[in-house]
């Protein structure tokens, strides 16, 4: 075999990384005195190495620590440019699954609030359409999750934009949670998340978002309120003035 085809890839890379026998390099360099084809493989070969593991440095900072194996019986082989180039991609991998685990975990839920949002962001218009409650019946059911929280929910039935469905005892962490339902005249589901918080200071009624839905949130009377649904923040942050004005006023606190 004549030409850059006489050596193999492997037999150039080990010439790159010095492990190649005497009179195979000395072959070789005598190619590559003229003969163009071969210089180009062996540049094709010539990976950056020591720019990649600067590149990936942070990755392979992240891996595990692997088992100690400087008690086998066995000799190490010498590190090669393939070895090394298969180790910092197996480290890219690793770093991605990291990445996707850290990722999962800055995404879970941290707080009463997001925990709410994730469970009422699974409603749709039909989860509360098809509920039908007479008025008596809901402030019954108002009057009851209102002992729980030691608070008037009576106010929270009218709304001039919000028509409240229905009421459910909830909790967090040992903490009471209620949850009141609404359906908006376009058919958006609402909530109105109520809990106690000992030592809760009043906040005025903030916009926010969670879980890709419009909400409000503040604090009175010991309590801290979220209201959200829906993508329409106006109509939430307005809906949110009006309960936190009539259920204050209601004479709660």
């Amino acid at each position: 075999m004549t030409g850059s085809g006489k050596f193999s890839d492997e037999q150039l890379t080990a010439f790159l990384d010095g492990e190649i026998d005497a009179q195979t390099a000395r072959d070789i360099k005598k190619s590559l005195e003229d003969d163009e084809d071969l210089k180009a493989r062996l540049a094709a070969l010539s990976l950056p190495i020591d720019d990649l593991k600067a590149a990936f440095g942070g990755l392979l900072g992240a891996a595990p620590v692997g088992p100690d194996l400087s008690q086998s019986t066995k000799p190490r082989a010498p590190a090669t440019r393939k070895l090394a180039v298969m180790a910092i991609a197996a480290s890219v991998v690793l770093g991605i699954a990291i990445g996707m685990v850290l990722q999962t975990a800055q995404t879970k839920p941290s707080g009463w609030k997001e925990y709410a949002a994730a469970y009422h962001s699974l409603y749709v218009t039909r989860t509360l359409s098809a509920v039908e409650t007479s008025s008596e019946d809901k402030l019954r059911l108002l009057a009851s999750l209102g002992e729980v929280l030691g608070y008037d929910l009576s106010p929270a039935q009218t709304d001039d934009t919000l028509v409240f469905k229905r009421g459910q005892l909830l909790g967090y962490q040992g903490t009471a949670l209620v949850q009141l339902a609404y359906l908006t005249p376009g058919g958006a589901p609402v909530a109105l998340c109520i809990t106690r918080s000992a030592g809760a200071r009043d906040m005025p009624v903030t916009p926010t978002e969670l879980e890709g839905m419009a909400a409000a949130e503040w604090s009175q009377d010991g309590l801290e309120f979220l209201l959200i649904g829906g993508t329409d923040a106006g109509l939430i942050k307005d809906a949110a003035d009006r309960l936190a004005l009539v259920m204050h006023a209601k004479g709660n606190g």
